[in-house]
């Protein structure tokens, strides 16, 4: 994560020899070019809770259509590691639907 001087938050894609690619999360219309910039030496963390539902949040979890001040219960890293897929039997038994057409044509299996 890196922050403008203006108090833009964002975070760094490329890092070339000559320039920064940057993703804005905020108000990018008053970004300029050769803005200093800092890193502030996290990854992207998000504000997380059940006091946000009904609220309109930006990309950093922060509430930004006007409802007032919600209490942040907790900050979640974006960076973890995904829930593993749960295993399930392989399709091994066709389903017929007794129309022909549609049995030759896509085969569905049972539990599909």
């Amino acid at each position: 994560m890196v922050e403008l001087v203006n108090g833009v938050k964002g975070m760094t894609l490329n890092l070339e020899n000559e320039n920064v690619r940057i993703v804005i999360f905020g108000n990018n219309t008053i970004v300029k070019e050769r803005d200093i910039v800092k890193c502030i030496g996290s990854i992207v963390d998000v504000h997380v809770g059940k006091t946000l539902i009904g609220h309109v949040v930006d990309a950093l979890g922060i509430p930004i259509a006007g409802k007032g001040v919600v209490s942040i219960a907790k900050q979640r890293c974006v960076k973890v590691k995904a829930h593993r897929i749960i295993t399930h039997k392989s399709m091994h038994k066709p389903m017929q639907t007794r129309l022909k057409v549609v049995d030759s044509l896509v085969p569905i299996g049972c539990g599909q």
